[in-house]
Formats: structure tokens, sequence, C-alpha cells
């Protein structure tokens, strides 16, 4: 009984712990000029996860808590930390610097 108890209140609190972080709009990367959307890294380990909403309830919201906290936006090409929005002033002068290093069709060639 204490098993089924456990594993329908991980069901339950899962997707409510598991809340998306994603961002919306379009940013720019300071570290390799990438403008997209963003993707979440996390640290959580499924397998973890589940071992430890197996072993008891509280160290599987614990740990659910503890992942969600540490997740953070990140560019979707090189999973850098320092990106910003496209529509700042940052990010348009990014974008502009950006765009004028790179020419359609040349290939860059290093001295």
């Amino acid at each position: 009984m204490h098993v089924i108890l456990l594993i329908v209140a991980g069901l339950v609190l899962w997707p409510i712990l598991h809340v998306s972080k994603r961002l919306k709009d379009k940013v720019i990367c300071r570290n390799c000029g990438s403008i997209g959307r963003t993707v979440v890294i996390s640290p959580s380990n499924f397998w973890v996860e589940l071992l430890l909403w197996c072993s008891g309830l509280l160290p599987g919201v614990v740990y659910t808590l503890w992942c969600n906290h540490a997740a953070y936006n990140a560019c979707a090409r090189c999973h850098a930390r320092d990106i910003v929005p496209v529509d700042s002033p940052v990010g348009q002068k990014l974008a502009a610097e950006h765009s004028t290093d790179v020419t359609p069709g040349v290939q860059a060639t290093r001295q």
C-alpha cells in the first residue's frame, strides 16, 4: 500500500514540479553569436530521480525541486549561459556585429 501511495504521489507531483523555464523570445548568444530559442539545461538524471522517488516521498521531492531550481536557459548551439534578448539594445548590437562577420558563400580565411 505504501509503494502505491508513493507512485501515485509521484505521478501527481512530477508535472507540477517540472515547470518549463524555457524562454519564449529569441535570444542571441554572446559566446557564439547564434540567434534563436534557448534550451533548458538541468542537472537531473532520470534514474537517480526515479530511485529517490521510489525510496520515499521526501527525497524525491527534494531532488526534483533542486534540479528544477538549478536548471538554466542556455544557447541551443553551444550551451553557454551568456544570452541576451535579440530585441534589447545589447542584443541588437551583437546581431549587427555578427551579421557583418559572415558573408554568404564566402569562406573565412585565417592569416
